[in-house]
């Protein structure tokens, strides 16, 4: 028996979690960073074949752009996936263009090691909306041995120029991730930042899909990863990996030079998504079945609801958005 659209139960929108487009989309404007970071596996990926330095084609970041400002322009949207975003000399012409279009939220994660007062001027002119930076340490001892070639004093620097003259338009966070090498800074990062006013981020240890060592040692009481469910990341050559952690693209499910974003949130993703929100953890591929970052973020919202009566996106009816002008696959 067909159950008609009308017929499955209504969960209300949840931004957070949309069928219908990304609540996020990451977009490599440039895959080449100038740091060696402890918690990055670069330089296996690069050793290894699975990753190129190269930049975002005009055309392509331009297509991108304009799917997002057409059809969901709350979308966050970052300027960035696994490369440092501040070596592109394109980008922040490419976010004024994002801003021009009506996109409300542009974002970019940074190292922040070329943050100079010009570059910094630049990012305020643009209309950029956010900036995270990662600092990872209180001291300059710490950061270099986690920031591999970064320099602590001229990030912080830069950090404190864009507070002086950001205005109100600009959000800065700084950044702490926790590893080994630095978890014993944390209060003292989170105190110096905290006593200037600046909001802080702090990322939980994670394994990145395995590749630092573990630190969630239990699969029990798995939930779906909020990853596949909000973000779409887009490497610089417009290929799309299974999760925003793959970094070797162990297992492509799209490519946006050919696709539309919502064509592979639609179709390719909805498979995995599905297979979370019913606790079909067994017949997912191996290395997400294995990983366990999933546990870095909540189950919360319609996720922990969705997934607390086994419903998929198949089963219901979620509310649909007036902003978001796609056509809606569950209706065709």
């Amino acid at each position: 028996m067909i159950t008609s659209e009308t017929e499955k139960p209504r969960f209300e929108y949840d931004s957070r979690v949309n069928p219908y487009f990304p609540h996020q989309v990451l977009m490599e404007t440039t895959s080449a960073c100038q740091l060696r970071c402890v918690m990055c596996a670069r330089e296996q990926a690069l050793m290894k074949g699975t990753l190129k330095v190269d930049h975002m084609e005009e055309w392509l970041a331009m297509k991108i752009i304009e799917e997002i400002a057409a059809v969901n322009p709350k979308t966050r949207f970052w300027f960035c996936f696994f490369g440092e975003p501040t070596i592109s000399k394109q980008i922040w012409r490419r976010v004024k263009i994002a801003k021009e279009k009506k996109i409300e939220t542009t974002i970019i994660n940074s190292n922040g090691n070329l943050l100079t007062p010009t570059m910094c001027d630049q990012i305020i002119e643009c209309g950029l909306d956010e900036i995270y930076v990662g600092l990872d340490a209180a001291t300059s001892e710490t950061y270099s041995r986690v920031r591999v070639r970064g320099n602590f004093e001229k990030v912080v620097q830069g950090v404190h120029y864009l507070l002086k003259h950001k205005g109100d338009n600009l959000k800065v966070t700084v950044q702490f991730g926790v590893y080994d090498e630095n978890e014993h800074e944390l209060e003292q990062f989170k105190k110096y930042w905290t006593d200037l006013g600046v909001p802080i981020f702090v990322r939980p240890k994670m394994t990145w899909l395995g590749y630092l060592s573990e630190h969630y040692h239990t699969d029990e009481n798995r939930y779906p990863c909020p990853w596949i469910l909000d973000s779409l990341p887009i490497y610089y050559n417009g290929l799309v990996p299974f999760c925003v952690v793959d970094w070797d693209n162990r297992m492509p499910v799209g490519d946006i030079k050919k696709q539309s974003i919502t064509e592979v949130w639609q179709t390719s993703y909805r498979k995995w998504q599905n297979h979370h929100l019913a606790g079909k953890f067994k017949e997912l591929p191996k290395f997400c079945r294995q990983c366990r970052d999933w546990q870095t973020k909540p189950l919360r919202g319609q996720v922990k609801n969705l997934f607390g009566e086994k419903k998929t996106f198949d089963d219901i009816h979620m509310a649909k958005p007036d902003f978001v002008k796609t056509t809606d696959f569950f209706e065709s």
